[in-house]
């Protein structure tokens, strides 16, 4: 619910009650005053993941804390549009490696438009497990690194393109986190980035882990 002491400026629509209608009959800079006191997400990290009619969710927070956005974004496909392309524009989305191929594909479907107001992507297209301590002794249990295999740098190069060629570089910033080192797949995963006109706001690669980065110093 909308506190009735919000500071929301009515009077750029006034003049227009009478024939306006519905919600989408205001200016734009009124709802998204509304979307904001409604509960939009601001500086959050939403993170792209395969789940059954879900297409995200926050880094710590329970299903509870965009309880409001998910609904809203089912109302229509204009608010759905407009809302998602405002949430892009106010924070963090991150293709995680846990599902890595599905957020890339999810990030190649997106509209041009969808494109342009991503302010700040993080992409952990692939991240190397930890080295096994010498104390650790059982390697049943211990997670090892498999090779980045070349699929997912197929998908990652089309979606680069895809985003690059619709976003302003000027606004987004972009985090890649791909633990390949010295090798032919971080050629490979560079190529997007190398063949890019432009220049980013930001961007920041990481290409080695920092604990197998000090070892080797």
């Amino acid at each position: 619910m909308i506190s009735k002491t919000s500071n929301i400026d009515t009077t750029s629509y006034t003049a227009q009650q009478d024939s306006a209608s519905t919600f989408l009959h205001l200016p734009c800079s009124v709802r998204r005053q509304i979307y904001i006191e409604a509960g939009l997400l601001v500086n959050e990290d939403i993170i792209v993941h395969r789940r059954p009619g879900r297409a995200w969710r926050l880094r710590d927070k329970s299903d509870d804390g965009y309880r409001f956005v998910y609904s809203i974004l089912q109302t229509c496909r204009a608010i759905h549009d407009e809302l998602r392309d405002l949430l892009f524009s106010r924070n963090r989305l991150i293709v995680d490696h846990h599902d890595v191929k599905w957020g890339l594909n999810y990030l190649r479907r997106l509209p041009p438009r969808a494109c342009a107001q991503l302010q700040s992507l993080h992409v952990h297209l692939y991240l190397e497990a930890p080295r096994k301590p010498a104390w650790y002794k059982d390697d049943s249990t211990f997670r090892r690194s498999c090779p980045l295999e070349g699929d997912y740098i197929d998908a990652w190069k089309v979606t680069a393109d895809h985003v690059l060629a619709h976003t302003d570089g000027q606004t987004l910033k972009l985090h890649l986190v791909c633990d390949t080192g010295d090798s032919e797949a971080t050629t490979a995963v560079l190529q997007p980035l190398m063949d890019y006109p432009g220049s980013l706001r930001d961007c920041q690669i990481r290409l080695i882990r920092e604990e197998r980065a000090v070892s080797v110093a």
